[in-house]
């Protein structure tokens, strides 16, 4: 999934409303590659003012053709990260007042 906003801190709001997404914006194609291959980032955000149409394509192509490097430890911090996330979540629902 990708999204593109004019400006890229209108990215991060919506991005931690949800558990299972790990959103990265990523204004520079080793940015995106970096956080799809360590972060295994399920979202791409880019912000329409900050790069061109060309850089956009590129940060595009390598989002969609990079792996995630899985190794056990990026998996067992993306399990850490997701468990503490769903934590956050649950208490929240729970001391809603």
């Amino acid at each position: 999934m990708g999204l593109m906003y004019s400006k890229s801190i209108d990215f991060i709001r919506p991005r931690t409303k949800y558990p299972l997404i790990i959103a990265a914006t990523c204004l520079t194609k080793e940015r995106a590659m970096s956080y799809r291959k360590h972060n295994n980032a399920n979202v791409l955000g880019i912000g329409a003012d900050e790069v061109t149409p060309e850089q956009a394509l590129e940060i595009v192509d390598t989002w969609l053709t990079t792996p995630f490097f899985s190794s056990g430890d990026e998996r067992a911090y993306l399990n850490r990260y997701l468990q503490t996330v769903r934590f956050a979540i649950e208490a929240g629902k729970r001391y809603k007042t």
